[in-house]
């Protein structure tokens, strides 16, 4: 590694190339799309340890024999091509896509996966072991041979429709579903072992041959489980994997699982209005008097009507001590989107997490569409957040996951959510609409004005108030 002094003090030169580091303690080299494809066709570098690679297309890439130790994969597409003899071991990937790829013989002892998905592609003879799998999911045609899973913990990993031949040690993983009740998580580890195990033992002979001792007396419970579950009914079957020749498991009660969608209201259905004085937010009509958001208020009617596999609730937080907020609330939505009964309305109190309103609390299978990165922080995980770009939030870009803009068509913002639900990523970008980025105002909504102005209800003048130093 050589200093780059005559240029810029805080560029180094790695194998040659000109390139930036990452992460808070400056350890990792920063390798993007331009430095990569001037890294690879060294062909004499095969060591990229430390590295952290930012939304890297490795596709139709042969990588043999390198090593990524230690590095970081955020957002990266590893699509159509073969990676074998790799060590990963202590790297971490974030938002990737393995697709048609093949994955063999590599080291991923220690390794995170988290919201990762493989689909078409072929793993066979790597380790796992001690990795961490969170919201990742193998999809349909992939093909899981003699994998080492010793000590692997898996959180919310859903495999749809593989093939599974000679995994090892299944019976030390740790199977979790956080947030899920005790029925969820039950339903969720016989789908995990009915996806692992061979067909042999997990479909023709069902599980009545299988014990506890068989997996792990604390980790899986058998207890009601006696054959596998019925075809839903309208759930089509899925199509037979021409390369194996074996029949996939039609998707079950236990692995359709409702999905839930929670909206915000102020500055996400209804339009961000700045206030020049807190006392305002108490005053009768001022929630109900508010202008919807149309695109996305019809984007959320498009999902209501047409995804009825999505149960949308609307979680807005409110004034506690404000007589007025929760009937002005109730009679927006009644006015803009009676779709949603008052069932499926959340009013918990400023100042509180917005989890802690849900009845049973949540899941991975919640989502949270809101436009306050706090809220979102909170929310995750186990459930997912989705940042709603309302044109003058998202001042620091400190949410870096699922972002929509509402500037887009209600199709387009339907559409956005339910690949998000479907486990894809979606990042928009922002738009300004109209707002100084260094423009006084007090925040309409509750949670985000402090707590001391709160409960004092004080009015407070335009220019005493602080500007906005926080990422709304």
């Amino acid at each position: 590694m050589i200093k780059n002094s005559e240029k810029n003090k805080e560029r180094e030169l790695y194998h040659g190339v000109s390139v930036e580091r990452s992460g808070l303690d400056q350890r990792l080299i920063l390798i993007n799309q331009e430095v990569f494809d001037s890294l690879i066709n060294k062909k004499e570098i095969i060591d990229f340890s430390n590295c952290h690679f930012f939304q890297v297309s490795f596709d139709s890439q042969e990588l043999y024999g390198f090593s990524f130790q230690n590095s970081r994969f955020y957002n990266c597409k590893f699509n159509s091509g073969i990676v074998s003899d790799c060590n990963f071991e202590k790297s971490i990937f974030t938002e990737c896509d393995f697709n048609f790829c093949s994955i063999d013989r590599c080291n991923f002892k220690n390794a995170g996966i988290h919201h990762t998905h493989f689909a078409e592609s072929n793993l066979s003879e790597n380790s796992f072991a001690n990795a961490s799998f969170r919201h990742s999911v193998f999809k349909q045609g992939s093909f899981l041979k003699k994998n080492d899973f010793l000590l692997a913990k898996m959180d919310s990993v859903h495999f749809y429709g593989i093939d599974s031949v000679e995994n090892t040690a299944l019976d030390s993983m740790s199977i979790t579903m956080g947030g899920a009740t005790g029925e969820e998580v039950k339903r969720h580890r016989q789908h995990i072992i009915k996806s692992l195990m061979t067909p042999e033992q997990s479909v023709e002979d069902g599980f009545e041959k299988l014990s506890p001792k068989d997996f792990g007396d604390s980790n899986f419970d058998f207890s009601g489980i006696k054959s596998p579950a019925k075809k839903v009914p309208g759930v089509p079957e899925i199509a037979k994997d021409q390369d194996h020749g074996q029949e996939p498991v039609s998707p079950t009660a236990a692995d359709v699982q409702k999905k839930h969608l929670l909206v915000d209201m102020d500055g996400t259905l209804a339009k961000f209005v700045p206030v020049d004085t807190l006392e305002k937010l108490y005053e009768p009509g001022y929630f109900a008097n508010l202008e919807p958001l149309i695109n996305v208020l019809s984007a959320i009617k498009l999902v209501i009507k047409e995804h009825p596999e999505v149960e949308v609730s609307v979680l807005s937080s409110v004034l506690s001590d404000s007589p007025y907020a929760i009937n002005d609330k109730n009679s927006w939505l009644d006015k803009y989107l009676p779709e949603v009964d008052k069932s499926h309305r959340y009013y918990p109190s400023c100042g509180t997490e917005k989890k802690n309103a849900i009845p049973g609390g949540i899941s991975s299978n919640h989502y949270l569409l809101d436009d306050y990165t706090k809220n979102l922080t909170s929310w995750e995980p186990p459930a997912i957040g989705i940042k709603l770009l309302n044109g003058i939030n998202h001042t620091n870009r400190t949410w870096q996951r699922n972002r929509i803009s509402a500037f887009k068509n209600p199709e387009e913002i339907a559409e956005n959510i339910i690949k998000i639900m479907d486990g894809k990523l979606v990042a928009d970008m922002q738009i300004r609409k109209g707002v100084s980025s260094n423009k006084k105002m007090i925040v309409p909504e509750p949670e985000r004005a402090s707590d001391r102005f709160i409960q004092k209800k004080s009015i407070l003048p335009l220019k005493n108030t602080p500007n906005r130093g926080f990422d709304l």
